[in-house]
């Protein structure tokens, strides 16, 4: 999903006060401190070696011989069936199809890409607009390789001219300053690295201690208030979808830096949102669909799975289909409303049946010129007033019109829906006329929305670890970073999606690895049969 052009500059600034606390050196001082290297996350370093799995992401409950089905086929192939047109469906059909394999995707609405949501001319004439997923990061290494492959240009937005833009960050009533936010995040910073180094210390005890705690209990125990306390939660809402009672305080301590035993700081939580995609997100998609275009049945919504003997049985609205192997590559908050006849782990249903999902919404406003750029700012912005994240949706389009995009999270993403979409543009426009003044005249009167909750074929923006989650259930259901030769898996039932990624969980990255990963455990099986 989309996340914010912001989130990384929050990142960065735990990171810069990481690194002046470290080295003792003042925040406005870092410029030759700041590390190159990333590493892993303390839980995944644990999880490719401590895995009581054996191999950490394979589940053997009820696996079927797989010969004695593809044998009883009149052609002695396959049928392989994949339940969702979004980004991890369509890889993994396509990388299938580049091993020489047809699967056969069933998409339950009547467009293909997911998540990925392009609109265009809905705020402004040749104006694009991603209601869904948005950036790239410079890390991830799926969605580029396969821009690169499909000859789709990525628009770098670390250019000089972009970065000499400012941001705004406006909280009880005044504009902070970069400098201001830093050192008010020194004594934070320091105290959220002494935990993620116990959590690589001990990782068993404390990550059980911490994943207990919410984002609100863990800065209740740091005693963060004020204007700070506000600036944390407003980014965590926004980035994570629900609010900070609600979510494991895991997501705000991974964030941080950590040093290692030669005594250099590593980040560890950086989102760079470094590319766009030139015409939007959904053109990966599209071009992925042509590809595999004569695989793909739209309109065709799951209503029930079951076994089979050695198959499966697929319900559909108007008609059962059968097949060997199945991936499924929905969201949990689309899968729970579907019927599962199938032997499966207690543990996994209560996955499925709980893990929670971000309430984000966009409102993408247009208009008739570019008013913050004057002024030296990007567009973007972060602030506790009722439209909370702000970012630019024309940044390098080269548009006359332009458009800022409104990023609710939490409560005041599903109470947006309240009000239609004209009055949320008009209602946002009027208040951040304050900060950008000619806003207001600016406004072309054009809006679009999408309300990410309340859509019936996603029912939330992207997965979001609840207090308890991350060590009740990811820890057993989950693609490792690195890691090529694994599956979530049960027997011929493989699921995929950006819910199933450790280090891209809620990114597009995350949904593109798990479906060339689930394409992978398909080949691997096809061969064992073979051989």
């Amino acid at each position: 999903m989309a996340r914010t052009p912001l989130f990384g500059l929050f990142s960065r600034a735990l990171r810069s006060a990481t690194l002046a606390n470290r080295y003792g050196v003042p925040i406005d001082e870092l410029s030759e401190l700041q590390p190159r290297q990333k590493r892993r996350l303390g839980r995944r370093k644990f999880l490719k070696t401590a895995t009581a799995f054996g191999g950490g992401t394979v589940l053997t409950a009820g696996s079927p011989n797989l010969r004695s089905a593809l044998l009883a086929q009149e052609a002695n192939t396959p049928k392989i069936a994949i339940i969702g047109a979004g980004i991890a469906g369509l890889n993994a059909a396509y990388q299938l199809k580049k091993a020489g394999y047809r699967a056969t995707i069933y998409e339950a609405s009547n467009r293909v890409g997911g998540r990925m949501y392009t609109v265009h001319d809905a705020v402004g004439e040749n104006i694009w607009v991603n209601l869904g997923a948005e950036y790239i990061n410079s890390d991830h290494e799926d969605m580029i390789a396969i821009a690169e492959e499909l000859n789709i240009p990525l628009l770098d937005r670390f250019t000089r001219e972009e970065l000499a833009l400012q941001e705004l960050y406006y909280f009880d009533g005044r504009t902070l300053s970069d400098a201001e936010l830093g050192q008010a995040l020194l004594p934070v910073a320091e105290r959220i690295a002494a935990d993620a180094d116990r959590l690589d210390e001990d990782w068993d005890t404390v990550s059980v201690e911490l994943d207990a705690l919410s984002i609100a209990d863990y800065c209740d125990l740091l005693g963060i208030s004020g204007w700070l306390r506000a600036f944390i939660e407003t980014v965590m809402v926004a980035e994570m979808g629900l609010e900070v009672d609600e979510v494991t305080a895991l997501n705000l301590i991974w964030l941080t830096p950590a040093v290692n035993e030669n005594g250099s700081v590593m980040a560890t939580g950086e989102s760079d949102e470094r590319y766009l995609v030139k015409n939007g997100t959904q053109t990966i998609t599209d071009a992925i669909a042509q590809e595999v275009q004569n695989q793909i049945e739209t309109g065709m919504a799951l209503t029930a799975i079951r076994s089979r003997g050695d198959r499966f049985r697929l319900t559909f609205d108007y008609t059962d289909i059968d097949a060997d192997i199945v991936i499924l590559a929905l969201p949990f908050s689309v899968l729970r409303r579907i019927p599962l006849r199938l032997d499966l782990p207690e543990s996994l249903r209560q996955f499925i049946n709980q893990l929670g999902y971000a309430n984000n919404v966009k409102v993408a406003t247009g208009y008739s010129k570019s008013v913050w750029r004057k002024q030296g700012l990007s567009g973007a912005g972060y602030t506790n007033r009722p439209y909370q994240t702000f970012f630019e949706t024309t940044q390098l389009q080269g548009t006359e019109a332009q458009s800022l995009t409104f990023y609710l999270g939490g409560d005041i993403g599903i109470a947006s829906k309240r009000y239609s979409v004209r009055d949320n543009a008009r209602i946002y426009t009027q208040m951040l006329n304050k900060l950008i003044p000619g806003l207001t005249e600016a406004w072309n009167g054009k809006a679009t929305r999408l309300h990410w909750p309340t859509y019936s074929y996603a029912r939330g923006s992207y997965a979001c670890w609840k207090p308890g989650q991350y060590t009740g259930f990811m820890q057993d259901y989950i693609y490792l970073e690195g890691e090529e030769q694994q599956e979530f898996a049960v027997g011929n039932l493989i699921f995929a999606g950006e819910h199933t990624s450790d280090a891209y969980q809620g990114y597009m990255n995350g949904a593109a690895q798990s479906g060339r990963l689930a394409a992978n455990a398909v080949l691997s099986r096809l061969r064992s049969s073979a051989s």
